[in-house]
């Protein structure tokens, strides 16, 4: 009986055996990669599933709601070139090939360079609280822009919500006479209001830059794993290791790629 709560390090043995002993490329490595998943999970997974067009396109929904889930950064024209691909992702995964992954990565990229742009040029200037605006924070109920000028709507919007946000806080330390406010205008607690929402999006955009080729090979493997169940997932060696440290309170002597529970 195949167990549900088994921990396989198959995946770690295939790709780093590969990686060590033999000159291969990065292609040839995550082909491997992911076909060891794929047998690990249909072999010791205790309710196998086809790899299949159903499979697929719960593996694509998963995967883009992932990628751009709070709706920042695609367009509908970005996320047509993605649905090419929705029945095609087992083709894809059969063969060893991430011709999808490299064009998602690509359009994600190109997303957060351009409104990485926007929302600098956005804070750069006062906000007129005056006019009677909504935006839609919730990712879930939002549909993605139809174009690059409603997305950058959007960012206008949201940008000026949490800039009115801390500003609001701002205010009402003032109205209690707290030292650091008590002095300042409106004027300028709207300015520090929209220097605190730089720097937050600053920092943030900061770490999106800092990710790697692995970080989203790690997301796109993990989307395929968790439509097998949601504790299912997919570790590269160091964050196995940083697992296993977060869930027993010390270093453990395994190196394992893989995760499966």
């Amino acid at each position: 009986m195949k167990n549900k709560g088994l921990l396989l390090a198959l995946v770690a043995a295939a790709g780093l055996f590969l990686a060590f002993y033999f000159p291969v490329n990065t292609a040839q490595k995550e082909a491997t990669l992911m076909q060891s998943i794929l047998t690990d999970l249909n072999y010791y997974h205790y309710q196998p599933l086809e790899v299949n067009d159903n499979l697929s396109e719960k593996v694509y929904g998963l995967f883009l709601e992932r990628l751009d889930g709070s709706r920042r950064w695609l367009t509908q024209v970005d996320v047509q070139k993605l649905d090419a691909w929705k029945l095609k992702l087992d083709e894809e995964a059969n063969e060893g090939t991430f011709a999808f992954l490299d064009l998602a990565t690509q359009i994600q990229e190109a997303g957060i360079k351009k409104t990485q742009g926007w929302y600098k040029e956005i804070l750069a200037k006062p906000f007129d609280f005056k006019q009677k605006e909504a935006v839609e924070t919730d990712g879930e109920k939002k549909p993605f822009a139809k174009n690059d000028q409603e997305l950058k709507e959007y960012w206008h919007k949201q940008m000026k919500w949490e800039t009115l946000s801390r500003l609001t806080e701002k205010l009402e330390k003032k109205e209690k006479g707290e030292e650091e406010f008590k002095d300042k205008t409106i004027e300028e607690l709207e300015a520090d209001a929209r220097k605190d929402v730089l720097k937050v999006y600053d920092d943030w955009y900061v770490r999106l830059e800092k990710r790697k080729r692995n970080d989203f090979l790690s997301m796109y493997l993990n989307a395929f794993t968790n439509i097998f169940d949601p504790h299912t997932e997919y570790y590269e060696p160091v964050d196995k290791q940083n697992f296993d440290i977060g869930m027993s309170g010390r270093g453990g002597h395994r190196r394992q790629a893989a995760n499966r529970r």
